[in-house]
């Protein structure tokens, strides 16, 4: 999503953009957050454009998001960074305090979401929080994993807008373990294990199955070509309604996939079931 050539323009320091159209509110938060880390690199972008060209010239440590900016809005920015290779943490900063929304912010990938009016102090308190487990992170983390995580979640994104927060993150377990364990890592009992559900008796109750059953057949329901391609993947026939376990295996084999691979499908990708081209 970066060009990591142009971070020299930006300093060495933690770089951090504001997405934020009330101009006077990003300079204090600008200010506020100069004033308690002043090692890092602080960018302003009052609308949804500048914002996007600035997140695909540059690499960012942490992005904090208004959603309520001149398009693109900040949830369509946000659907766009979660389609990208890599993705920065990003904080969304409200004044909506619908659960849906805040709950479709986290899905696609939001670390944390602030209901506007906050402290500043706060803001830059979760700031720094998040740029530190960042940077206690990095080092641990495989980068590979990393990758192969965002593309799983990229492309469930671009089989469907409907996605259920359980089955989501149940589905992202699924690919994780996947990348872990192979396939025996993808099995109900592990799934349960792993997300810390009971695995009751009788089909159909368990609730980490069924939470992806849902989102399963939601995707089936809409017929994408990503979904398509998914089924293409394992041998089924495009279109066909596929098990839990297929599923899985089959999301985590295209996630395997390269990167620009992957993007050479948006075309097709991100047209949905009603022919209608995905703006985020």
């Amino acid at each position: 999503m970066c060009d990591k050539k142009n971070n020299d323009i930006l300093g060495m320091g933690p770089r951090i953009l504001i997405v934020e159209d009330n101009q006077r509110l990003a300079r204090l938060e600008r200010e506020r957050l100069a004033e308690r880390m002043p090692d890092c690199e602080i960018r302003l972008a009052f609308a949804g454009t500048v914002a996007r060209a600035m997140l695909q010239q540059y690499q960012w440590d942490l992005v904090l998001l208004d959603l309520a900016i001149p398009p693109p809005d900040g949830m369509s920015l946000l659907r766009w960074m979660s389609r990208q290779p890599t993705m920065p943490p990003v904080i969304v900063a409200s004044g909506c305090s619908d659960e849906k929304i805040q709950q479709q912010a986290l899905q696609l990938g939001a670390k944390y979401f602030m209901i506007k009016p906050y402290h500043l102090d706060d803001m830059a308190d979760n700031v720094r929080m998040l740029l530190s487990v960042r940077e206690t992170d990095d080092g641990a983390l495989d980068p590979e994993k990393q990758a192969y995580l965002q593309r799983a979640r990229a492309y469930l994104l671009r089989m469907t807008d409907h996605l259920e927060a359980e089955g989501f993150r149940y589905v992202l377990m699924g690919v994780e373990n996947y990348y872990d364990m192979g396939r025996a890592g993808i099995s109900i009992k592990a799934l349960s294990a792993k997300a810390g559900s009971p695995i009751r008796n009788g089909a159909g109750n368990n609730p980490v199955e069924a939470a992806i059953y849902r989102l399963i057949y939601q995707i089936w329901q809409d017929d994408s070509p990503a979904y398509r391609h998914l089924c293409t993947v394992c041998g089924a026939v495009p279109g066909q309604k596929l098990p839990v376990r297929r599923f899985l295996t089959a999301l985590g084999e295209v996630a395997r996939e390269e990167s620009g691979q992957l993007q050479g499908e948006d075309s097709a990708c991100a047209t949905n079931v009603n022919g209608k081209t995905s703006s985020g």
